[in-house]
């Protein structure tokens, strides 16, 4: 007996020290699986930063093809040609002098990348950086009139001052290299490239160049002769298409907004329905409302189709948008700066810029402190009462209710609208197809 005793004893010794010797095994594989990972991420920064810092060097040679090397862009990518387009020096020159170009390269050598490598994260094959930039304040020596073109680039070496701007990369690793995928917001970047100094010069050209144009005739409409069926349907293959090319921002704002973003809406009253969508533009992340209507000269491609970019930040929350005859008004809400910003934006699409009324509430818990705006002006409460319900009392139809409005808000007779059959970009894209047929 005690022999199978000490003999279970030794047995269960020998079998806890297997296990120990098991358990320190998977805790060394678990150590040099850590230790591997921290290397790859180490790595990964390490790629990335050299790439940001080439990246940044493209831009201060004023050079399309060092930037786009940086990137996985090809040619069906929008960033492409718009870097391309923009750093063109050929097309510069042609258009607007050598000294344009001049001055753009002077500009391009101030961009300067500030970053932490804190800020970078790194998720797998994907990685996100934010990050600012710095480039010459440039504008107020574009604003001051000079007489010559020289005085113009001289100003610009001179120029001292600079400005940061927030930028956020995107990359993405690809066959084990690591590639720029998107930079929010390039436009701020090349900001400079639309715009030249104010100068006698330039002023003496251009309006040489403007009494010179001459506006194309378009002959006559293509469409005039249709039926009212075949009409109808060209309208449906128009705006199908105009979806479709349009799709990637449409879907970008449903998933981030979870709205439905797509109307169908006769507001001329001429048996065929507008086009309308809400969308994030792809290049330049703004928040786009846009119309497309079909006449008997076409579609988009005749210049009837138009937008207007809103002035909503990105995190905005789409509120209500509605339509009052030639107008539309659109309510968003927001944080700004700890305020809660109810704001509308009324407008024709014919127009540029639309009239902004907001009002802010410091203290949500507090009526009397909403501040009133029209635009950044502060107004009075009956002034911001009056213009907004001229539009409130004008409604007729809804495209967006995204609230529950109550009776005290100002917008609350809006609710007595009817609802249009807003749609999904998949809902509409169906049903266009079943019209075309």
């Amino acid at each position: 007996m005690f022999k199978k005793i000490i003999a279970a004893v030794l047995c269960a010794a020998m079998l806890a020290g297997v296990a120990g010797c098991d358990l320190f095994a998977k805790d060394k594989d678990r150590d040099k699986a850590r230790s591997n990972a921290r290397k790859q991420e180490n790595n990964a920064e390490s790629e990335i930063e050299d790439l940001v810092d080439s990246l940044e060097k493209g831009f201060n040679d004023f050079d399309p093809d060092e930037i786009l090397e940086c990137t996985n862009w090809d040619e069906s990518n929008e960033y492409y040609a718009y870097v391309y387009d923009r750093l063109n020096r050929n097309q510069i020159t042609e258009v607007y002098g050598s000294y344009l170009v001049n001055i753009y390269e002077i500009i391009a050598k101030t961009i300067d990348f500030d970053y932490d490598i804190d800020d970078l994260e790194i998720d797998g094959d994907k990685a996100t950086w934010e990050m600012q930039f710095e480039i010459m304040d440039w504008q107020p020596v574009f604003l001051e009139w000079r007489t010559t073109y020289d005085e113009a680039v001289s100003a610009v070496r001179e120029q001292q001052d600079t400005v940061k701007y927030d930028l956020r990369i995107k990359f993405e690793r690809v066959d084990g290299e690591w590639k720029v995928s998107s930079i929010y917001r390039i436009e701020d970047i090349l900001s400079f490239t639309w715009a030249y100094p104010v100068t006698e010069e330039a002023n003496e050209y251009f309006s040489t160049y403007a009494n010179d144009y001459v506006e194309e005739d378009p002959g006559p409409p293509p469409y005039a002769d249709l039926s009212p069926a075949d009409f109808y349907h060209e309208a449906m293959v128009c705006y199908l298409s105009d979806l479709d090319a349009n799709s990637e921002g449409i879907l970008a704002l449903e998933e981030e907004c979870g709205i439905k973003t797509c109307v169908l809406y006769d507001i001329e009253n001429d048996g065929v329905p507008e086009l309308f969508y809400i969308r994030i533009d792809p290049l330049y992340h703004t928040l786009d409302f846009d119309r497309m209507s079909f006449t008997e000269y076409g579609g988009s491609s005749y210049g009837h189709g138009s937008s207007v970019t809103l002035g909503a930040p990105m995190n905005a929350e789409i509120l209500l948008i509605w339509f009052t005859g030639d107008y539309f008004v659109i309510t968003y809400g927001y944080d700004n700066n700890g305020a809660y910003t109810i704001k509308s934006e009324i407008a024709q699409f014919d127009l540029d810029d639309p009239n902004e009324l907001s009002r802010e509430a410091p203290d949500s818990g507090n009526a009397n402190l909403i501040n009133y705006y029209n635009y950044d002006s502060p107004i009075i409460p009956d002034e911001y009462m009056r213009m907004l319900r001229k539009h409130v009392n004008e409604a007729e139809a809804i495209f967006i209710k995204n609230w529950d409005i109550t009776p005290d808000d100002p917008e609350y007779n809006v609710t007595n609208t009817p609802e249009l059959n807003a749609m999904t970009y998949r809902q509409m894209h169906e049903y266009l197809e079943n019209q075309i047929g």
